[in-house]
């Protein structure tokens, strides 16, 4: 696995790296961080559709999680158990969803090009569209992150629904932006509702926060 140890570790233009360092972007109450470790954190995502939707993230800059270093891996292990199990046992579904970005320009339908996975509190096929437009790799049984694949130097598509083993695509075109939320959106029949940006969902994100604070450990 990738040390990165010439990655930069932060990135001043980068939301999900001033999230550590900047307390007025923090201090918000949708920002509320339900967990801070030593290598990520994990914050509910804008755009809620529902309640339960949060993204893990990596404290460090990196472009997706194939890059993240050997020593946090336990961390997250620990971690992406932890939320899954918490949605299956809160909400009864969950799907999880991750645009692997290589750099700015190459961003696989990720809107920020820093490591973060979502978990959204549905049942939601993905994969049965992806595989029909993406070339699949294979991840051995039991990993449950695209980290532990060696470094790609291909945009990727991770994805993991529920009872099923993770996958990955690789992204040989540019994709829209929010690739994937534009499919979750259309799958939950929220259509024009994909872009968190216009459609912040703010209440769910609170009602969020009241349900998983200091449960995600």
């Amino acid at each position: 696995m990738n040390t990165a140890a010439n990655a930069d570790p932060f990135d001043v233009g980068c939301v999900f790296c001033r999230m550590k360092f900047d307390s007025d972007l923090s201090g918000e109450p949708e920002n509320e961080l339900l967990y801070s470790g030593e290598f990520h954190y994990v914050v509910c995502g804008l755009g809620a559709w529902i309640p339960g939707y949060v993204l893990l993230v990596t404290h460090r800059h990196f472009d997706n999680f194939s890059l993240s270093p050997d020593e946090s891996q336990s961390e997250f292990n620990s971690l992406f158990a932890n939320i899954e199990q918490l949605f299956l046992e809160r909400f009864g579904e969950v799907t999880v969803f991750e645009h692997g970005a290589i750099d700015d320009r190459q961003r696989a339908g990720a809107c920020i090009n820093h490591a973060h996975i979502h978990f959204i509190a549905r049942d939601i096929d993905l994969c049965g569209e992806l595989e029909r437009q993406f070339r699949q790799i294979a991840i051995p049984n039991g990993i449950s992150s695209a980290r532990h694949l060696p470094p790609l130097q291909t945009p990727y598509l991770y994805v993991k629904q529920k009872g099923e083993e993770s996958r990955v695509f690789l992204v040989d075109r540019p994709l829209t932006t929010q690739f994937l939320r534009r499919r979750v959106a259309s799958k939950l029949r929220m259509y024009k509702y994909w872009d968190y940006k216009l459609y912040p969902f703010t209440e769910n994100t609170m009602k969020t926060i009241a349900i998983l604070r200091g449960r995600i450990k």
